[in-house]
């Protein structure tokens, strides 16, 4: 087993959890399984240098190549793998390796949902591009600062495109906001709203007054939300959630969709979470629509609104 270091530069600044991303922290583990150099990423946004080191530590007394081949010769049900690590991105990246083991080999894509950020001013020229690329389902990040700006934006865009639409707000509307911007906006062009409320409690009220559905992101652990009739959809994030068994615990509380979304993973993670949308929900529109925010190139790209390596569409 080998542990490399990285540094990963982002093009431009990046919004993530009310602060600005730069660049991405962590490190790749390399191990040997069935005769192959397989490779997973650990990193998290949210790692600080004296975590990474600990990690460190943690694996260099954890024999991650005997800990996979056992659980593969015993063919363990992925549910059931239990990685021992107290740090979900090391469980995730772990559980990632057994999965492209027990996957099959056919083309590893997944449909995903385009991500536009309104204050972007290439806003219009992606959109297109995404929309030139056959995706079908496009996310809006809202400002809720400017919410009348946010609206004149969305409502036209809805209105002369095929694609449906997720909105997102990021906690940041109180649910008087939230009401009032979805009046006039097309229903029938809208997926969900992903965590629009600064209080997650009213989201059924939310639902109730709006006719609109709401996805959970930030609060998809809280057991009180998860049962909700206007719930539509979990968005998950891997890296910040664990293994398979982590998810499983929410998993057993409701029934709705998984949506797969990444945390700025470099190509080597998010072709991991690639796999767990095919696995968790192959036919759902993921947020895995971040490949091209470094500045180091990537081997994947959209294509028939599928994210995939460019060499699987050959």
């Amino acid at each position: 087993m080998k542990l490399e270091k990285f540094n990963k530069k982002l093009k431009k600044p990046a919004p993530f959890f009310g602060s600005l991303l730069t660049e991405k922290k962590g490190f790749y583990l390399e191990c040997y399984l069935k005769g192959q150099l397989q490779r997973a990423e650990i990193s998290s946004s949210f790692c600080k240098e004296t975590d990474i080191d600990i990690i460190f530590e943690e694996l260099s007394h954890f024999s991650v190549e005997n800990f996979l081949t056992e659980h593969l010769d015993l063919k363990t049900n992925i549910w059931n793998l239990k990685v021992p690590s107290r740090y979900a991105s090391v469980r995730a990246a772990i559980a990632s390796l057994y999965l492209e083991n027990i996957a099959p080999a056919s083309p590893r894509m997944c449909f995903i949902n385009g991500l536009l950020d309104i204050q972007d001013p290439h806003f219009r020229d992606k959109a297109q591009l995404l929309l030139d690329s056959g995706v079908q389902r496009l996310k809006l990040k809202i400002n809720p600062q400017q919410l009348k700006v946010s609206h004149d934006i969305c409502r036209p865009l809805m209105c002369t495109t095929s694609a449906m639409f997720r909105v997102d707000a990021n906690q940041s509307l109180t649910l008087e906001q939230a009401v009032d911007f979805c009046k006039e906006l097309p229903r029938e062009k809208i997926d969900y709203f992903e965590e629009p409320l600064l209080n997650p409690l009213l989201l059924e009220e939310f639902y109730n007054k709006t006719g609109f559905y709401y996805a959970l992101d930030e609060n998809l652990k809280n057991p009180q939300l998860q049962k909700g009739k206007g719930l539509k959809a979990i968005v998950i994030k891997p890296a910040l959630l664990g293994d398979f068994s982590d998810l499983s615990l929410i998993l057993k509380n409701t029934q709705a969709p998984c949506i797969v979304s990444s945390t700025y993973e470099t190509q080597v993670g998010l072709k991991h979470w690639i796999l767990w949308a095919q696995f968790l929900n192959p036919n759902g529109f993921h947020g895995l629509d971040t490949f091209d925010v470094f500045e180091e190139a990537s081997d994947l790209e959209i294509r028939n609104g599928k994210i995939g390596l460019k060499m699987e569409y050959t």
